[in-house]
C-alpha cells in the first residue's frame, strides 16, 4: 500500500517553477529540483515521473498564473496606463536583483532539449497571452486609444516582441535607462 504524502504538491509545483524560470530546463538538474523542493528522487519521479515531467506542471503553472495577472494588468480601463504598469512591469523582470526573462519565451529558446509536449505547451501558452493582448487592444482602438493602421493581432505581436527583446538586451548589459526608453518608444508606438 503506498504511503500518503507529505507535502503540498502544488508548493512543490511553485518551488520547481521559480527553479526553472531562473535557472531555465537545461540548467536545473534532477540534484536542483531536490534541493529546491525538499523532496527526495524517489519522491519526485514517482510523483512527476521525470524532470520533464515536472517541468511540465511547472509551466502549466507559470503559465495560468502569468494569464491570469496579465489579464488584471490589462483589466485597467485606461489603456496608457495598463501598458505602462506592464511595461514597468517587465523592466522590473529584466533588471532587477534576480532578473527573470518569461518562462514561456525561455522554455520556446531552449528548443527541443525541453522535449516536443513541452513545445507544445509554450506554444500554446503564447497563443493565449497573444490572445489576451489582442482583445484589450482592440478594445483600444474601439475606443480611439489604440493606433488603428495595424491589426490588433499586429500590435499584440509587437508588443510581445519588446518584452521579448527587452530581456535579451538586459541579460546582454544594456543599461536600464535605455531600455526604458525602448519600453517609452514601444508605447508611443501602439498608442495614439
Amino acid at each position: 500500500m503506498p504511503r500518503p504524502r507529505k507535502f503540498d504538491e502544488a508548493e512543490v509545483v511553485d518551488k520547481a517553477m521559480q527553479l526553472f524560470w531562473e535557472k531555465g530546463y537545461r540548467g536545473t538538474s534532477p540534484r536542483d529540483l531536490m534541493e529546491a523542493t525538499g523532496l527526495s528522487k524517489s519522491s519526485l519521479y514517482n510523483t512527476f515521473g521525470s524532470k520533464s515531467g515536472l517541468f511540465e506542471r511547472a509551466l502549466q503553472h507559470y503559465a495560468a498564473t502569468n494569464a491570469e495577472q496579465l489579464e488584471q494588468l490589462l483589466a485597467e480601463p485606461n489603456l496608457r496606463t495598463a501598458l505602462s504598469q506592464l511595461l514597468t512591469l517587465n523592466l522590473e523582470l529584466a533588471t532587477g536583483p534576480t532578473p527573470r526573462a518569461c518562462l514561456v519565451a525561455s522554455t520556446s529558446m531552449e528548443g527541443q532539449a525541453c522535449g516536443e509536449a513541452v513545445l507544445s505547451m509554450a506554444q500554446s501558452a503564447q497563443r493565449q497571452v497573444h490572445a489576451v493582448f489582442t482583445a484589450r487592444l482592440a478594445r483600444g482602438q474601439a475606443d480611439g486609444h489604440a493606433r488603428t493602421d495595424r491589426s490588433a493581432e499586429s500590435l499584440a505581436w509587437f508588443i510581445m516582441n519588446h518584452n521579448a527583446g527587452l530581456h535579451v538586451l538586459a541579460r546582454t548589459g544594456s543599461p536600464r535607462e535605455e531600455l526604458a526608453q525602448l519600453s517609452a518608444l514601444a508605447l508611443d508606438t501602439i498608442l495614439t
